[in-house]
């Protein structure tokens, strides 16, 4: 689902601004809806984040995404980001 944004090497497909875009719109998302689809779309906005960084993104807004996500309000989310920071 998240390949034609961001792929695993974390090349983004579309500009990296959209895809911070899409990450942090999703995120904003998962936090509006307590129940399993904020959850599905936390872990969405999650991925694209994961992929940017696989890739060696650590630059601006990616670490900044990593951490909304690692304060997510979903638990599921929350300990893959955190995973991902401690990786």
């Amino acid at each position: 689902v998240v390949r034609p944004v961001c792929d695993r090497s974390g090349d983004p497909r579309v500009g990296e601004e959209t895809a911070a875009r899409v990450a942090r719109r999703l995120l904003e998302e998962a936090e509006a809806d307590g129940g399993r689809v904020g959850q599905g779309t936390g872990l969405l906005g999650l991925t694209l984040v994961q992929n940017a960084l696989s890739g060696g993104a650590w630059t601006r807004p990616w670490p900044e995404l990593l951490a909304v996500a690692g304060s997510c309000r979903h638990e599921e989310v929350r300990l893959r980001a955190w995973g991902t920071a401690v990786e």
